[in-house]
């Protein structure tokens, strides 16, 4: 213990996190006793001194209990805090109020509404005043941006929360504690934020647009998701796949992609920097991508995590790994201690704790298990690969199991099957999508012509996973676990840890980029081939939850939409179907008046 105090002192506080959570006590309670175990630790600063056998022995006991009773006051002054009048949630569920404030978040859209967040700056009434908080606005359509300052009037009202999930907790990790649903908006002024901000904002929003116009639905969705972070776009019934087959990870920007990344951006600076200047950079380069992706705390924790994996000293020595990621945590929740109940937070947590304990193990015994049947060059060829995209994720689903079990209540037979067919697509995925956007930006033609070439691995995944979402028996239902159980589920994990060799996380290997494209070329072109008009004519009657929406397309090859219906993502798919990635052109489309 005394050869690694941060360890220990950070578990402390850790600890005292959930202490704080299930002991109801007032925080003037917690206050004392950290006060009171200050003083003590001075009492037995001074008995070490004079007593040789206490000074040889590990940290103070009382530092470690000054430390836990910090964390369950930082928790506790948080959760327990009174709101004051110059605070908004303060004007919580009592009446309409007028305030004034900048939009502080990238909006973001869905089928039926738009989403904002408002830093508030002014109560204009009932009582003129200055005022903080954030508060969030949900609104029926707009276009309103990041920077743009807004008046509104509406009733400011606290988050719901029920036995299954709390909004009012989820809202309050992004310090979010007032919500107003379809208020009276009424632009002021633009420009009023950060021009770094504003200006990467600006970038997400035009390579969002261009997914849109490069790639139909649900592929344009998904590459949305994957790098941008948008992930309103994607059908209920195609998400609730990837639910089921536990890779909903893939979908957004998780700790997976983000590992990617920035493995991706260390070894670019590494082949001409120094490793501490390749490092450093790439730090810069994901702190940057946090921001452009809209910077929620999921992403951050994303981000976090990714750059300790991309740390030698973490993925390399198990021990080393486990002081580190002990101290982030720490460091993490000491900013926001309500991150340490997030089941976000907890899986980001454990999925790196499975790869410090498990990734090395599990290379190592695939590498010794291969040299008995295979020669050693090829040995050294595939034990990259299969560690990648097979041995790592089973590490890190190990140790997300409890976590999953505990908050979802629901068990995917799949997950072992899905994850090793799609995983190995999404680096290229990434690549390529990165590109073709960064390029469109530039050149629109020549981004268009290169997204064709990520279609087919964005089409393939989607595929994979509908296809073993419709199996029978593929999701076990558990219901309640108790923690106990949870508790139970990581001793005997932990029991099965050793400590891990040196390992690559991302060992270099040669893309097989002209077989990517002439397997692109060929799906392509064989999706042209088979929706060609046929000189007959065609009609889809949709069903739901597009029901009331028909499509027909005449012998000549014109395309008819009568009616869109309410789910624009599910639409967006159901067609996909029938019209061709190269030639998505609706040349007539009838609304009719619902009235």
């Amino acid at each position: 213990m005394k050869k690694i105090p941060l360890f220990w002192i950070s578990l402390a506080f850790l600890l005292g996190i959930p202490l704080a959570a299930f002991l109801p006590v007032p925080l003037q309670f917690w206050r004392t006793s950290f006060i009171a175990c200050l003083g003590l630790l001075l009492v037995e600063c001074l008995a070490r001194r004079k007593c040789t056998r206490l000074s040889q022995q590990s940290l103070p006991v009382f530092l470690l209990l000054a430390v836990l009773a910090g964390g369950g006051y930082r928790y506790a002054a948080i959760q327990q805090k009174p709101f004051t009048p110059k605070e908004l949630a303060y004007y919580n569920d009592q009446g309409r109020v007028n305030i004034s404030g900048v939009v502080c978040s990238d909006p973001q859209h869905n089928e039926k509404s738009i989403r904002f967040t408002v830093c508030v700056e002014q109560m204009l009434k009932p009582n003129q005043r200055e005022l903080t908080g954030k508060v969030l606005v949900v609104q029926r359509s707009g276009d309103w941006q990041y920077g743009d300052r807004v008046n509104l009037s509406g009733v400011p009202k606290t988050p719901g929360e029920n036995e299954d999930f709390s909004y009012k907790d989820y809202l309050a990790q992004r310090g979010i504690y007032s919500l107003m649903e379809y208020p009276y908006v009424q632009w002021v002024a633009s420009g009023q934020a950060g021009w770094v901000k504003s200006g990467l904002f600006s970038v997400r929003q035009q390579a969002y647009h261009l997914i849109q116009h490069f790639l139909p639905q649900p592929e344009a969705g998904l590459l949305a998701g994957i790098l941008l972070g948008i992930e309103t776009d994607i059908p209920y019934q195609l998400e609730k796949a990837f639910q089921e087959t536990g890779t909903a990870h893939v979908v957004a920007i998780s700790g997976f992609n983000m590992t990617i990344l920035a493995g991706i951006f260390l070894k670019g600076f590494r082949k001409y920097l120094s490793i501490w200047w390749a490092g450093l950079l790439a730090i810069l380069a994901m702190s940057l991508y946090t921001v452009l992706v809209g910077g929620a705390p999921a992403v951050v924790r994303a981000a976090v995590m990714s750059c300790l994996a991309m740390s030698t000293s973490l993925i390399g020595r198990g021990q080393s790994g486990i002081y580190t990621l002990t101290l982030t945590a720490a460091v993490m929740c000491l900013f926001n201690p309500l991150l340490l109940a997030d089941a976000g937070f907890q899986l980001s947590v454990t999925a790196t704790l499975g790869l410090v304990l498990y990734a090395d193990r599990l290379m190592n015994w695939f590498r010794v298990l291969a040299e008995k049947v295979l020669p050693d060059t090829v040995v050294e060829r595939i034990t990259g690969p299969v560690s990648d995209y097979f041995l790592f994720t089973l590490a890190a689903q190990v140790m997300t199991l409890p976590v999953v079990l505990y908050h979802f209540k629901q068990l995917s037979l799949t997950t072992l099957i899905a994850n090793p067919l799609i995983l190995p697509v999404q680096p290229l995925v990434m690549i390529l999508g990165g590109v073709a956007v960064i390029i469109g930006l530039v050149i629109p033609p020549l981004g268009q012509l290169l997204s064709y070439l990520v279609w087919v691995p964005l089409y393939y995944p989607n595929q994979v996973v509908t296809w073993l979402a419709g199996f029978s028996g593929g999701v076990v239902e558990l219901g309640e676990m108790s923690l106990l159980t949870v508790a139970g589920l990581y001793l005997m994990i932990f029991f099965l840890a050793h400590k891990k060799k040196e390992n690559r996380l991302f060992p270099q290997r040669k893309p097989l980029l002209l077989l990517g494209v002439m397997l692109a070329a060929i799906f392509l072109v064989w999706n042209a081939v088979l929706l060609q008009p046929d000189g007959k004519l065609h009609l889809w009657i949709l069903d739901e939850p597009n029901q009331g929406v028909v499509f027909v397309q005449t012998p000549s090859g014109k395309r008819i939409l009568i009616n869109a219906g309410e789910y624009g993502n599910s639409l967006s798919s159901e067609l996909g179907k029938q019209i061709p990635v190269l030639d998505r052109q609706i040349d007539l489309a009838l609304v009719s008046d619902a009235n």
